[in-house]
């Protein structure tokens, strides 16, 4: 199979997010329309304290517009490396550094432009406060392995495929 033709394209809305109106030849001929959030890389980390508890972010998220726990994640900048946009997610909003690797990306969105790339940070120590946006509140969470793959199955954590995806890497399953 092969990706569709795309015909056209137009921006419908521009706010805190872009919305775009792709139209598409299918393989019978007939077009169709999507709207598709257009977004920029992300970054997930994973990151483990030098105890081997989990660090989590615990912030409030206008979608389901309830308090969540989330991986430390955020967008690349336009001039920046992912493996230190990860480097620079997981100190701003938990304080911690640690050493990073890469171990996979994933397409969390099938309306969605984003692709996230996902790290785990191993060793990590507190070296700072915490240095959020404007628009964020978050509080740092510590949580075991063991309490992590609970929060997999339930519907308190985001970038649950991340987490699954380093955890297995690290076969921590």
């Amino acid at each position: 199979m092969e990706p569709w033709p795309r015909l056209a394209e137009e921006i419908v809305y521009d706010g805190d997010r872009t919305i775009a109106r792709r139209h598409y030849r299918q393989p019978d001929g007939t077009e169709t329309t999507f709207d598709v959030t257009v977004h920029g890389s992300v970054v997930s980390v994973l990151a483990f304290d030098e105890s081997g508890n989990v660090v989590l972010a615990r912030q409030f998220r206008p979608g389901p517009e309830r308090v969540l726990l989330d991986l430390p994640s955020g967008y690349v900048e336009d001039d920046e490396d992912i493996a230190s946009a990860a480097a620079r997610e997981l100190a701003e909003e938990t304080g911690y550094e640690g050493t990073l690797r890469q171990v996979g990306r994933t397409t969390p969105n099938a309306y969605s432009t984003e692709v996230r790339h996902i790290f785990v940070a191993t060793d990590c120590e507190r070296r700072k406060e915490t240095d959020t946006e404007d628009d964020e509140d978050i509080d740092v969470v510590l949580v075991t392995v063991d309490r992590l793959r609970e929060l997999l199955r339930s519907d308190e954590l985001t970038v649950v495929d991340g987490a699954y995806l380093a955890l297995d890497v690290l076969g921590l399953l």
